[in-house]
């Protein structure tokens, strides 16, 4: 997948057109879930009673990751082109594949079934679990919420009093990763108490931060208060729902977080 993906951006830096780019960019979308393999697989090398700290710290990476993502991009957009960001993520995805197949331990699949069989039981498990029925539907809204600020926050800040660039905007996700580097915490907070306990402190802390960034978001400070705490309060969200739906048997781990991703 790592390679897909390092074709994909390839492809994405080399569009000789709007069609040719969204093209890539839908087979970017559709790649890139490599991170989505290694959670559900690295939660099976731990044990039971560490799953929530595990989780914590691999959804940190993906998280920080995304922050980062926006600040790197937006510098190097500034500077260099969009081109040149396709190029080298492009370059860094094969780099990370050559690693990953060095490190990563063998493992062999715990259920012999066809793909059809596959996707029908995904349909099962949502009609069948509660739990990830909840932690699904959670997720789904909280990442939402997430997605729409930073989606628009490079619109807000265009406009007075701010009157910044692509470049500073990307700076926020710098912001937010003190918000995300603190979350991992969620997860110990999962396994000590209860997922559930965990995911009211999220859900709190990011229902704060959107108050923050309602009342206060035309001060620089409001921002940079509203950007911590909703990053705290989404990342420990999701890793609590994602510890709450691996209490559920080893075996479907992978589809357990199939579903929840893509909620």
């Amino acid at each position: 997948m790592m390679v897909l993906t390092a074709t994909a951006l390839a492809f994405a830096a080399s569009s000789p057109s709007l069609v040719w780019l969204i093209v890539a960019s839908f087979m970017i979308g559709v790649t890139t879930i490599a991170a989505q393999i290694i959670i559900p697989f690295a939660t099976q090398l731990v044990r039971p009673y560490e799953r929530g700290e595990a989780v914590g710290m691999l959804m940190s990476g993906v998280f920080i990751g995304i922050l980062l993502a926006r600040t790197v991009s937006g510098f190097v957009g500034e500077n260099l082109g969009w081109r040149a960001m396709y190029w080298i993520a492009s370059g860094l995805m094969l780099l990370l594949a050559g690693v990953m197949a060095k490190v990563l331990p063998p493992s062999l699949p715990a259920l012999k079934t066809s793909y059809s069989g596959l996707m029908r039981s995904l349909i099962h498990l949502i009609k069948t679990e509660p739990r990830l029925q909840r932690a699904s539907l959670i997720g789904a809204m909280t990442f939402g919420a997430f997605s729409a600020f930073w989606s628009t926050l490079a619109f807000l800040l265009e406009q007075p009093p701010y009157h910044y660039g692509s470049d500073m905007a990307g700076l926020f996700g710098l912001v937010g990763v003190v918000g995300a580097a603190i979350a991992p915490i969620a997860g110990k907070v999962a396994d000590d108490r209860s997922p559930r306990f965990a995911v009211g402190l999220g859900l709190v802390t990011t229902i704060f931060s959107f108050v923050v960034l309602w009342a206060f978001g035309y001060h620089l400070w409001g921002l940079v208060i509203g950007v911590i705490a909703m990053d705290l309060g989404v990342q420990a969200t999701q890793i609590s729902n994602q510890t709450s739906i691996y209490q559920l048997p080893t075996e479907i781990y992978s589809r357990l977080n199939a579903v929840y991703i893509m909620f």
